[in-house]
């Protein structure tokens, strides 16, 4: 003997069907490959067994991570100039002078929250977007599963029936009217408001 181990050859995959109901059974599956498998129930996957294994291979092409699809920055810096002070703030966006300084923003998690249903999903996504809602979403993993987002970058952005609700409204009132109309028209499991953020000042 030289001392040397070999790693066993992993089992073989038994895949059984029992019941009425047409209920199957596989077994012998590493963690990795349940999780492909949850992948595949939501067509994210196509398989097929080779020597006792399943082999996977994607349904979609994947999204490029952000790394490999670099964009343009949106920060727009301003011109200096002699009136220019010696600090100032990059802004995204050009804000109106009321919201410079306190542009509250709305994130939105769990659409529907515990009654989702396909109609309701498309119904509260189709609001949210004409209100001016951009829709973020995680990469989706293995299964299939991801995490969605909705987020408002601030009232100023508000747009559709929001914009209207929110029309001859003060300034001091706007946010108040912007969550009452959220809550009577969509569904949601979380609402947050950041109303205070770091950001660059350039030196």
């Amino acid at each position: 003997m030289d001392g040397t181990t070999s790693t066993p050859a992993p089992a073989r995959i038994f895949v059984s069907k029992s019941g009425p109901n047409g209920e199957v059974t596989i077994s012998g599956l590493t963690a990795e490959e349940g999780e492909k498998i949850a992948g595949m129930m939501r067509g994210h996957w196509w398989s097929r067994t080779v020597e006792g294994r399943i082999e996977f291979a994607p349904a979609h092409e994947p999204a490029p991570a952000p790394i490999e699809d670099a964009m343009l920055p949106q920060w727009r810096t301003p011109e200096r100039d002699e009136k220019s002070p010696e600090h100032y703030q990059a802004e995204m966006f050009e804000l109106p002078v009321k919201w410079q300084k306190q542009s509250p923003s709305i994130l939105i998690q769990h659409l529907c929250g515990y009654s989702y249903t396909p109609e309701g999903y498309k119904e509260n996504a189709e609001l949210l977007a004409e209100c001016g809602f951009a829709c973020m979403r995680s990469p989706r993993g293995d299964s299939g599963l991801f995490w969605e987002i909705w987020f408002l970058p601030g009232l100023w952005a508000a747009k559709g029936r929001l914009k209207e609700a929110l029309y001859g409204k003060s300034d001091a009132h706007k946010m108040r009217f912007a969550i009452h109309f959220l809550r009577r028209w969509t569904s949601w499991g979380t609402l947050d408001i950041a109303v205070q953020r770091y950001c660059q000042v350039l030196d």
